[in-house]
């Protein structure tokens, strides 16, 4: 693999881990604000369940019925952050079954709180409504006829009934009911006021009615719809805290299994970086390192320091596989060039060792894809040739004249060099070329004189 692939591997691998990252922190980021907007529901759901309970003790206390429809607004309110919280639970897989009992207790609260507040608007919200109002009006017939009649005892007997009612009301105690039962039941059986039987009877339905209703609401905290709703909100009040533990170990889990996560990824990404990274550097500096010793040992063969070359060892499909190519293939080139070199040197000193003898008969027969030291070659041969040819043409002018043909004389050609050791050679012959042809001149002149 070539090294720009390979750190472009590298950098691509880096950008996806990176990229990477960054979408795991987006998911866990969406999960931890989903976490966190779980946490914000339940403390909703604690806020409305303590404005829940306000509304009910404010009922209790001022008997308005703006608070029932603020109790009821508010568990519709709580309805919804309820769906929106198992909405996100769902999402996550996650299943807390305190949160469908919360949703049920809640629904109980509210149904039983509508049925205390019924019953309390049938008791009567004022002294003028509901049965306290019907009580009231069948009472007062009766105080009337007592006072019209100016009988002091029936007066007497009816103010110990409207006592009895009153202690009722205020001691919430059954046994002002039996009293009262008692002394009405007397006045009904009397046949002196048989007139206002149908009177004393409705009055004392209106008061038994009315004593049921409360009885059914709840004398005390300790019975009827007011046990009832204590119980339910004791109950909805350890289902919201089991729920708010429930939720907040699940939190905490996830976060924990998250930043678990994240810390594992990056492990695992900082050790397939480190692995890829150590291996390419190892790869690049092992090619490095065989391209730096062949090198080295190439350059100790053209120094001289080594005799042999070798070629790098390098055979990777990389830029350095192919550079290494590359100088083998020069290192061959120049091995071959070097080996002919040597070859012609040896060539050379062989015929020079003879030229130097005095053989001339022989020439540089190697070649060698240096240029320059074949053009050197060549006019080494070329200077064999010419000194040969010369010492010939010499020989023959030597020969002429042992054949006493002196008319042959040396010349030096246009390209001599003049003043150098043939001009004196040539010179002297040609000096003694003329000596001897005025020495044969004299002579002969000497003869035709004789």
């Amino acid at each position: 693999m070539r090294v720009k692939i390979k750190l472009n591997l590298i950098l691509s691998l880096v950008i996806a881990s990176i990229i990477l990252f960054i979408i795991l922190l987006n998911i866990v980021s969406n999960n931890l604000n989903d976490y966190n907007k779980m946490e914000i529901l339940h403390k909703e759901l604690d806020s409305h369940l303590l404005e829940l309970r306000k509304d009910e003790k404010d009922f209790f206390i001022r008997l308005d019925l703006k608070y029932i429809d603020s109790f009821n607004k508010l568990v519709t309110e709580n309805q919804v952050y309820i769906e929106e919280l198992d909405s996100l639970l769902k999402n996550y897989n996650l299943d807390i079954a305190q949160l469908q009992e919360y949703n049920n207790l809640i629904t109980l609260y509210k149904d039983t709180f509508n049925k205390f507040s019924a019953k309390q608007n049938e008791i009567g919200l004022t002294p003028e409504s509901g049965l306290y109002g019907e009580l009231r009006k069948s009472v007062h017939n009766i105080e009337n006829f007592a006072e019209k009649s100016g009988n002091y005892e029936l007066l007497s007997t009816i103010y110990n009934l409207r006592k009895q009612e009153k202690d009722f009301m205020l001691r919430r105690n059954l046994k002002y009911v039996d009293n009262f039962k008692s002394v009405v039941e007397s006045l009904i059986n009397d046949s002196k006021y048989s007139s206002n039987k149908k009177d004393l009877e409705n009055y004392k339905d209106k008061f038994l009615k009315l004593v049921s209703a409360e009885m059914e609401k709840g004398l005390t905290h300790n019975d009827g719809l007011q046990l009832e709703i204590r119980q339910i909100v004791e109950k909805v009040s350890n289902s919201n805290n089991s729920l708010g533990e429930k939720l907040a170990l699940l939190i905490e889990e996830k976060i924990s299994f998250f930043n678990k996560l994240i810390y594992v990824i990056l492990c695992i990404f900082a050790i397939i970086m480190i692995f890829i990274i150590y291996f390419t550097s190892k790869q690049i500096n092992n090619s490095l390192m065989n391209f730096k010793e062949g090198l080295l040992k190439f350059f100790g063969y053209l120094n001289k320091e080594s005799s042999k070359v070798e070629l790098i060892n390098l055979n990777s499909k990389d830029e350095f596989g192919e550079m290494a190519k590359v100088v083998n293939q020069n290192i061959e080139r120049t091995q071959k060039v070097i080996e002919e070199d040597v070859a012609l040197i040896e060539d050379a000193k062989v015929v020079m060792s003879r030229v130097n003898n005095g053989w001339y008969g022989q020439f540089i027969e190697r070649s060698t894809s240096n240029a320059s030291l074949e053009e050197f070659k060549n006019n080494v041969n070329k200077m064999i040739d010419n000194t040969k040819n010369r010492f010939v043409h010499v020989n023959e002018v030597l020969t002429s004249y042992s054949n006493n043909n002196f008319v042959p004389a040396l010349k030096m050609e246009a390209n001599d060099e003049r003043g150098g050791v043939f001009e004196t050679l040539v010179n002297g012959l040609n000096t003694l070329q003329q000596t001897l042809t005025q020495m044969l001149k004299e002579n002969k002149a000497n003869g035709l004189t004789l």
